[in-house]
């Protein structure tokens, strides 16, 4: 049985250069609002564009995981 992965908030500083690249990349019109640093070493961050609220997933790697949709409640794992 796989453990629940837990997050804490982090300052937006303290992400990891290659998660600040990913995330300048993938999502340049978005501003980052949070983050948080997995039990599991994974990153979560929570951009706003809008009226659209995000979660974004990555590795410590910067390697894309999931996205998940606040407004339309589903979530996007990677192809």
């Amino acid at each position: 049985m796989q453990e629940e992965v837990t997050f804490k908030e982090i300052q937006k500083e303290e992400l990891p250069e290659t998660v600040t690249a990913a995330i300048q990349d993938a999502y340049a019109d978005y501003t980052l609002s949070k983050a948080y640093v997995g039990s599991d070493s994974s990153y979560k961050v929570e951009l706003t564009q809008g009226d659209e609220n995000i979660a974004v997933f990555f590795n410590a790697n910067g390697e894309f995981l999931k996205v998940e949709r606040a407004d339309k409640g589903g979530t996007e794992e990677p192809q």
